[in-house]
């Protein structure tokens, strides 16, 4: 009879064995003095049966030699904030309807390294003045700036041209640092869609004894600033008058005061500006007391006309090749010529009625752009009423 030995069924399972990596002799007495000087690392000689993986994230590197965009516009941020809380937020809470128009960013360089200067500069001009516009308008406290008249910025590397209202910020480039210079150039201004609250008739403090048939002149309706009526009281003090509103002025002319004497002076030429159309040319002068000039198709649809600020009646200019049926795509207020500043040596140009475009190096004209004599004097046309091709204005602006 066979006999069979039952083995016991509670036995331990079997794991997968660790072993202790051995100690170099003499490390148990050190490590009873010292404590254990290393730890033990478990040797494991078979592979677990799961293991979760972690995601693998991979970080892009950043973009060689773009790392100054950030520090510029990031200081052009903080700069804007500055301003807005210095010079303008103060005025604001008072006359909530006060704000300040922007019409220029002026941005002064000079001690930064030669690199930054380069790097800012080789951005195209149309593109820089879009960004920073867009950042102005994202800044806290630009609720207080007004930006749709913004002509550009202006980059000094070498010279100094701010002053004024000035703010500065610190920035950080290629591990060294430097200060930064920002002029916001404008005007304060006020904001019409701000609700104006009407002027209240205060009643008289002591009841008045005149009776209503003694000022009959003042039972009349008089009309406010606003267009409503005020119904004045006939009980009010007899001696308190009131003039009605009237298109007369109020003293002879040769008796008010004038506010700015009139000083006679020396007007010079700033700039030449040379016109084109069906290969002819004109050369007609800017004068720095006719800003701005109103540059486009003379009104008789005829020709075109340079218009300065007093100039009632526009010349007539280069209709003498235009024939019959000739057509012209410019506009009679095409372009304007609002400014020059001698210090930058650039006019402020707005082409807000050029509906069929304003276009420079085969490139779209924002309706407002800083033009520099510098890129004048390359031999670049300004192109009014279309890219390319015949009935349009070419214009160019030379030094003097």
């Amino acid at each position: 009879m066979n006999t069979r030995v039952l083995k016991p069924t509670n036995a331990m399972p079997r794991f997968p064995q660790t072993e202790v990596e051995p100690k170099q002799r003499g490390t148990g007495f050190m490590d009873r003095i010292f404590g254990n000087s290393r730890s033990q690392v478990p040797v494991c000689r078979t592979e677990p049966l799961t293991a979760p993986k972690d995601p693998i994230v991979k970080v892009s590197p950043p973009l060689e030699g773009n790392f100054w965009v950030e520090s510029f516009f990031n200081a052009l941020t903080e700069a804007t904030t500055l301003f807005a809380k210095r010079h303008v937020e103060l005025v604001a809470q008072e006359d909530p309807s006060t704000v300040y128009k922007v019409r220029e960013v002026k941005i002064e360089c000079k001690d930064a390294p030669a690199q930054f200067h380069r790097d800012v500069l080789s951005l195209p001009a149309l593109v820089r003045n879009r960004v920073v516009k867009s950042r102005m308008q994202k800044a806290p406290g630009a609720e207080y700036l007004m930006l749709n008249d913004f002509f550009g910025s202006t980059i000094a590397a070498d010279v100094t041209l701010l002053e004024g209202q000035v703010v500065q910020t610190m920035v950080s480039y290629s591990g060294s640092r430097f200060i930064l210079k920002f002029a916001f150039e404008g005007d304060y201004v006020t904001r019409i869609d701000v609700p104006i609250t009407p002027p209240q008739v205060v009643a008289p403090a002591t009841p008045s004894t005149t009776p209503p048939s003694a000022a009959p002149e003042l039972q009349s309706k008089l009309p406010d600033a606003f267009g409503d009526e005020i119904k004045l009281d006939p009980s009010y003090p007899r001696e308190t008058v009131l003039r009605a509103f009237t298109t007369e002025p109020a003293m002879n002319s040769h008796r008010e005061t004038q506010l700015r004497p009139k000083v006679a002076a020396t007007v010079q030429p700033v700039a030449n500006i040379r016109l084109r159309s069906i290969e002819n040319e004109l050369v007609l002068p800017l004068m720095e007391d006719e800003f701005p000039y109103t540059i486009g198709r003379h009104h008789s649809f005829k020709g075109y006309s340079v218009r300065g600020q007093h100039d009632h009646h526009a010349s007539q200019v280069l209709h003498e090749a235009e024939g019959v049926g000739y057509s012209s795509f410019v506009s009679r207020e095409h372009l304007v010529l609002h400014s020059f500043d001698a210090s930058t040596k650039q006019f402020q140009v707005s082409t807000t009625k050029g509906k069929n475009g304003t276009f420079f190096r085969a490139a779209t004209m924002p309706t407002h752009f800083l033009l520099p004599l510098s890129e004048m004097a390359k031999g670049e046309w300004l192109k009014l009423g279309g890219a390319s091709g015949d009935g349009i204005l070419e214009l160019r602006i030379e030094a003097v």
